[in-house]
């Protein structure tokens, strides 16, 4: 595949579990070679540029200690100081109005809170190139929101650029990135932004809360799995979508507590593409 990103890019790599998306990144990363071809990274063997990039990796935080001491740990392997690291974290987590984290204790923190404090530790060495794996999973709708709008205005006030992996149209409709979509290792499409924001507009994801598990089942185009249905659909649809839920509930003998409608999953797309009923520009 070729792909290129200019520096203050944003770039989205998106496609089904077992795609190639994290194998990409540690490429990125020098982590993994490539069987063939060439990557480089600021013109260079991505090993070289080890200390310009940050990563955020699908692992939680495991460290122990204060949310601050483990920030200025990784700080100083960059080279900063301790004072300016807690500044640097001070000034990222206000901005996301999580400051009370910073004397937190990391292993009693939840997990999307983790993901925050992953978040911040890498932008607070000041890379040039920020690689995420599903950055925002586990993050509450408030924080996700906060946290992609800290990176865009990061990236645009550094001049850095940002790499995601992930199945979250959202994110990248957020971010304003362009997106690479993989299957089974092979790049099959590239979408600029307003490709992006179409397919979020076309196509939603009605989500129905019931009293009790009933799956997993599929019945047309309602997939159950325990206490929740799910239907892809158009959004003209999305009526429709949620009358067969309700017809499925009253064959089940449980009833719907709430339907929200939320983006469209790329790996969700994906298969309605294979089936026929989505296409990708």
């Amino acid at each position: 595949m070729d792909l290129e990103l200019d520096e203050g890019g944003e770039l989205a790599v998106l496609g089904p579990n077992g795609s190639g998306k994290t194998t990409l990144l540690r490429i990125v990363l020098g982590v993994l070679r490539p069987d063939q071809g060439l990557v480089r990274v600021f013109e260079r063997d991505p090993r070289e540029a080890r200390g310009l990039v940050g990563y955020v990796s699908q692992s939680p935080l495991s460290a122990r200690g204060r949310v601050h001491e483990v920030i200025e740990l990784h700080a100083k392997l960059f080279g900063i100081g301790g004072a300016e690291a807690r500044r640097r974290a001070r000034e990222l987590l206000e901005a996301l109005e999580l400051e009370h984290l910073m004397d937190r204790r990391v292993e009693e923190l939840s997990f999307g809170q983790r993901r925050v404090v992953q978040v911040v530790r890498e932008l607070v060495h000041g890379p040039r190139l920020l690689v995420g794996d599903e950055l925002t999973m586990g993050m509450d709708p408030r924080t996700r929101r906060k946290v992609l709008e800290l990176l865009d205005r990061w990236r645009r006030e550094s001049g850095s650029s940002i790499i995601i992996a992930t199945h979250s149209l959202y994110d990248v409709e957020a971010l304003g990135a362009r997106a690479a979509i993989l299957v089974a290792g092979r790049k099959v499409a590239e979408l600029d932004p307003s490709d992006v924001a179409r397919l979020g507009r076309e196509f939603a994801r009605v989500v129905a809360v019931l009293d009790r598990d009933v799956g997993p089942l599929t019945r047309g185009r309602v997939r159950a799995l325990r206490s929740a249905a799910f239907a892809l659909v158009r959004r003209s649809e999305v009526p429709e979508a949620v009358s067969e839920i309700e017809k499925l509930c009253i064959e089940l003998g449980c009833r719907v507590l709430s339907v929200s409608i939320e983006a469209p999953r790329i790996d969700e797309l994906l298969a309605m593409m294979y089936e026929g009923s989505a296409s990708l520009p």
